[in-house]
Order: C-alpha cells, then structure tokens, then sequence
C-alpha cells in the first residue's frame, strides 16, 4: 500500500507548504538573533590551490538567524597549543532561504545561496567573525515536500592578510584590535609621501599585489613611521612598499633590527631579542668535537 499522499514528502501543496515557510520565518525572527553576512570578494585568486590569501570583504548585510547550538559554542575549544591560544569554537545557525533571497541574493546576483568562505559576524559576542564551512539546504528534510532553511556549519576566523572595510565600526574595528606593527620609513622626505589610512600596504618585487612577500593595513601614518595591522610576512629592507589604494611607491632603508617595533597588546614576539641573546650564549659555529678537541 503506498504512501498517504497527503502527508508524505511527495506532497506538493502550496499552501501547506507557504504555511510552514512562514511560521519558520516568523519563528528566527522572534526568538533568533541578529547577524552581518559579509561576502568574500576576490583580490589576487590563485588558481592553482583555488584559493584567495588577499581577499576583501567591503559590505555587510543585516539578516536573521536561529543559533542551533544553543548550549554553547562547539568544537575543540580553548587549546594551549604552541604557538599560543588557539581558539577552535564552532558555531550552527540556521537561516531562512526566502530571508537570505530577500537581503543577499537581490543585491548580489552572483550569490544564490550562502557560500563556503564568506564570512558571518555574530553581533551577539562582540568581535566574533565566523568563517562559513559548510552549507546544509535539506534540514528540515523535505519538510511536506520542501526546503524552508540553510544550515550553517561556521568555525570561527583565522585572519590571514584580508582587508576588511565594510563602514561598520564594530566590524571594522576588529582588525585594529589585532596587533600591530611600526615602520620608521627612515627619511624627512617620506612625511610627504602620503598613504591612505585603511588602505593595504604591501611589499613586492615587480609591484604585483599577487607577487606580494608582506602585507599589512594601514593603521596610522605620523611623519616618517607608518603602522600596520594585521601584518602577514616580514617586510625587507630595499624592496618596493606599494600603497594599493593612493599608489605611493618607497623603498625604506632598515637601519637596524629595532626599526620594527612590536606594539601589539601581547608582547609575545620577541624573536629579536632572543636571537641577540643566543647569540651570546650558544655557540653557533661549526666544530668537529673529535679533530679540534686540542689534543695531539
């Protein structure tokens, strides 16, 4: 005997089925939250891994979201790992796909659901940017013969060199809070040269963005020394540092390793000091133990 073709999930109502998309649409709006989706615009793709290191996110749009994990974040946690804390929480929302139609995809005619890579700014937990992992478009499954929702796998955000100016201080304002680095450009005549704040300051050889070695925002300029944030790779001493946006070009001198001073609220980076130190205390010369020993 088949199925009652009235509740299976073969069934093609309409109305039932509108009945339900509306209560769970008016069901995130009551007891959800509010969230920025901000999508992943392309700078200097490489097409090779498929991957973007220099992306930027420049709009954030206001939309709605259920929190699925509604004990907690999920994941690994806090983890004391080498290098520092790594944080590793995760994150479940569910969002409506007439919702998302309405407020994403009407202005961006490319983005036909959410994406893997684009990023969501949870508002709740102040500075919390979660990147998307994963996409679910069947939960609930086939619901009287639709689909109503897009369940979000998020993990939170490992910035990388990505420029992120949306004209939301909340969002804009975590990058600054990450840390930052100082550049003394060495010469007078560099007060003149004139960067953009916010703008991406990069380093490279033949003056291509895809070519860079360094990269960092532009935090603050006063007279000769620029600060960065966010920095990604070592900037060198006699190599092009480009402004992407004002199209100042300055090859800075390093006068010695104190040029770069850390200012980041952790003063975690202290390769400097530490190697001068060794160099005091650990004999780095090569020496056989069994030929110069000193004994005939």
């Amino acid at each position: 005997m088949a199925t009652n073709s009235y509740f299976n999930s073969t069934y093609n109502g309409m109305g039932e089925q509108s009945l339900i998309s509306d209560l769970m649409k008016e069901a995130i709006q009551i007891q959800g939250y509010n969230i920025y989706y901000l999508p992943r615009e392309n700078v200097a793709k490489d097409y090779l891994f498929g991957e973007d290191t220099i992306s930027l996110f420049r709009d954030a749009i206001a939309l709605e979201c259920y929190i699925k994990s509604i004990e907690g974040y999920e994941g690994n946690g806090h983890i004391l790992a080498k290098f520092g804390l790594d944080v590793q929480d995760d994150l479940s929302i569910q969002i409506h796909q007439d919702r998302f139609r309405d407020e994403i995809s009407s202005k961006f005619n490319n983005i036909i659901r959410p994406r893997e890579g684009d990023l969501i700014y949870f508002g709740l937990d102040k500075h919390s940017i979660f990147e998307i992992s994963f996409v679910d478009n069947k939960v609930p499954f086939f619901q009287a013969g639709s689909l109503y929702l897009y369940e979000l796998s998020l993990k939170r955000f490992v910035y990388g060199a990505e420029t992120i100016s949306t004209g939301i201080n909340d969002i804009d304002d975590i990058l600054s809070s990450g840390s930052s680095v100082e550049i003394e450009l060495g010469l007078p005549l560099t007060a003149k040269l004139n960067y953009i704040v916010g703008e991406l300051i990069y380093q490279s050889k033949t003056g291509l963005l895809s070519d860079s070695t360094a990269s960092g925002k532009l935090l603050l300029q006063v007279d000769s020394t620029i600060t960065l944030t966010n920095v990604k790779g070592e900037f060198n001493p006699n190599i092009n540092l480009y402004g992407k946006d004002s199209g100042v070009i300055y090859t800075f001198p390093i006068k010695s390793d104190e040029t770069f001073d850390d200012t980041s609220a952790s003063k975690l980076s202290d390769n400097v000091n530490v190697r001068k130190e060794s160099n005091t205390v650990v004999d780095f010369s090569e020496k056989n133990p069994f030929l110069d020993s000193g004994y005939d």
